[in-house]
Formats: structure tokens, C-alpha cells, sequence
């Protein structure tokens, strides 16, 4: 069951077990504070960025311009609206953008879609505080394409056709297919259009990128931000059992394998067809390893209250066990 609907001031609060003392199974932190005025490490927007954003080249018709179709960067975060404070710390960082709201979800979205303030500023940011897998792959041809925007390769028929087949390739979980871009290319008068080696030599140049091999705790924390859950499973012999855990796509599951490597905890496990899932469940592990991580690097949308539940129910659990193993029952 998860922790939705709980009243976290009904819930004891007394804490067992100090988590002050540092990690020794993860690497020290090699983060710098921001200066932006915000209180969102750099490292851990761009975490937030791996789980909640998505890097995306629109394509849109327009017959004012000479090609008939206009190129558009966009750069998006989308986050519930109980963390739209998060969101709004974002756009700070960035200097600019718009939330935009689904008020059929409650859903905000935070677009950055100027030309000029993503070459200033999102840009430079994800070249210092880079995405990882294939989020990275997706940044990377979004960059390409927005290098070629500015030095003005959509106005020509060597470049636009040349963006266009970028931006088909840029999300390899996007529903966009090749016929698609065939039918694209087709009625702008690219029919013999042939793209030769330029996706894989993309590619190519991108490899270095693609490693996770240097997890900041704050990226890791970012990542959480977006696609993690602390919750409460119930398992045989009516076990309660709490839980910690993070899911990415399956094309970012050496993501995952870095993240349980950093904290040399969890398992792994594949969500049919598309998921994979990192848990972490026995209470030795969540008392001195994720726990003290949280603590700090700590967790900025509604999640921290999630966290903050969490801690007081594994504490809680602990003091149990403590006091029927003693054969007293616990009141």
C-alpha cells in the first residue's frame, strides 16, 4: 500500500538511531552550492532533469516561412502541482520560462523555449552538471540542433532536412517513427533525402557522454525527486515491510545499476515491457545508507513529507522488533 492520505502528525516521531555518521559505501561529494539564489543544488536540477524533463525539437507548420515549417527547441520539467514551488525555483535558476498548467491533472509544466535563453543558460548548465544514459543521448542531439538553429542551417535545404533527422532520433522511447519522418521530409520536397551516416557519427561522438561512472549524491537525489517512492508493501505472514525505490526507463537501466552500485544496496528488477526498477527494503540498509543519503542531500517536492513519513515508520518499526524481542509487547 502506498502513503497516500496519511496524516503525518499522527505518527510517533521518536527517532532510534542517529544517521549523522557518514556513508562509508559511497564516494565523498564533489557538488558546489548554487549562487543562483535558489536552494536547488545544480547537480540535483539536472537529476530532476534525468527523471521529470525531456529535451524535444517541434516541428510546426507554417507557411509564412520559406520551407513552410518552423523549428522549435523546447526544453520541459513537468511536476505535480503540490510541488509547483519546485518548478518555480527552476525557472529562477534558469532566468526565464513559462508554467503552464493541465488542470485536468493538476499537472504543471515549466517550457523554456527561447532560442537565446537556451544557448545562455540551459545549455551551459547541462554541459556543467550533465544528464546521464539516455536522457544525455537526448541532450546531445537536442544541442546539435540548436547550434545549427543558431547559426541559421534551418533556413537552407542542406540543413533543414538534416534537423529533421535528428530530431527523429533523438528519444529512442519516442513514439516518433521513421515513417513519419519520411511523410515529413516527403512534403517539404525532400524526397530523395539520404541522411547517410549522419545518426551514427552523432553517435559516435556522443559515447564518452553516455557512461554513469560519477553519480553526484545530488543528481541522485534529483533523480529521486522525479521517480523515486517511499512506501509500505505487505508482504506474507502479513509482514509489513518498508521500501525505497527509483524506476527509470529501461533504456536508463545503467543508470540504475550505477545508482545500486553507489549504494552497494537494493536489487533490480525488470517491469515488463518497459521499466526497470531499483529496491531497497531490508531495514539494515534503509537505516544507514538511504536514510542518511536523504538526510544530506535531501528531497525538495512533496516527496521530503513522503521521506520524513518514511524515516518515523522504519524508526518506529525498529523500536517494535527492539521490544518483542525482549517478549514485552509494545503499546
Amino acid at each position: 500500500m502506498r502513503l497516500e492520505g496519511i496524516n503525518f502528525s499522527a505518527v510517533p516521531q521518536t527517532r532510534l538511531f542517529s544517521s549523522s555518521n557518514n556513508i562509508a559505501t559511497t564516494s565523498a561529494p564533489y557538488s558546489t552550492p548554487s549562487n543562483s539564489g535558489t536552494q536547488l543544488n545544480p547537480f540535483h536540477i539536472s537529476g530532476f532533469t534525468q527523471s521529470d524533463g525531456s529535451f524535444h525539437i517541434s516541428l510546426y507548420k507554417d507557411s509564412s516561412l520559406r520551407h513552410k515549417i518552423r523549428v522549435v527547441p523546447v526544453f520541459i520539467i513537468t511536476q505535480d502541482g503540490v510541488s509547483k514551488a519546485v518548478l518555480q525555483e527552476i525557472m529562477q535558476y534558469f532566468k526565464g520560462g513559462h508554467l503552464n498548467v493541465d488542470k485536468r491533472t493538476n499537472a504543471y509544466n515549466l517550457r523554456i523555449n527561447s532560442l537565446s535563453l537556451i544557448l545562455n543558460t540551459v545549455l551551459p548548465h547541462f554541459a556543467s552538471y550533465p544528464v546521464m544514459s539516455a536522457k544525455y543521448r537526448s541532450f546531445f542531439m537536442f544541442k546539435r540542433v540548436v547550434i545549427m538553429l543558431k547559426n541559421k542551417e534551418h533556413l537552407t535545404r542542406q540543413g533543414l532536412p538534416r534537423i529533421i533527422a535528428i530530431a527523429y532520433s533523438m528519444n529512442t522511447a519516442s513514439t516518433r517513427t521513421p515513417e513519419r519522418k519520411q511523410e515529413i521530409l516527403k512534403s517539404l520536397g525532400f524526397d530523395n533525402y539520404d541522411e547517410g551516416n549522419l545518426i551514427s557519427s552523432l553517435e559516435k561522438e556522443m559515447q564518452s557522454g553516455l557512461n554513469c561512472d560519477r553519480l553526484d549524491p545530488y543528481f541522485i537525489s534529483g533523480v529521486a525527486d522525479g521517480d523515486s517512492s517511499f512506501y509500505v508493501s505487505l508482504k506474507g505472514n502479513n509482514r509489513i515491510v518498508p521500501a525505497f525505490t527509483i524506476i527509470q526507463h529501461k533504456e536508463s537501466k545503467d543508470l540504475l545499476c550505477a545508482i545500486q552500485s553507489y549504494f552497494k544496496c537494493g536489487a533490480l528488477y525488470e517491469i515488463k515491457p518497459n521499466y526497470v526498477r531499483f529496491v531497497v527494503e531490508d531495514i539494515s540498509s534503509l537505516i544507514n545508507i538511504i536514510i542518511p543519503h536523504f538526510e544530506s542531500y535531501p528531497l525538495h517536492t512533496i516527496k521530503r513529507e513522503k521521506f520524513s513519513f518514511s524515516v518515523r515508520f522504519v524508526d518506529s518499526s525498529v523500536r517494535n522488533s527492539i521490544i518483542l524481542s525482549l517478549g514485552v509487547r509494545p503499546s
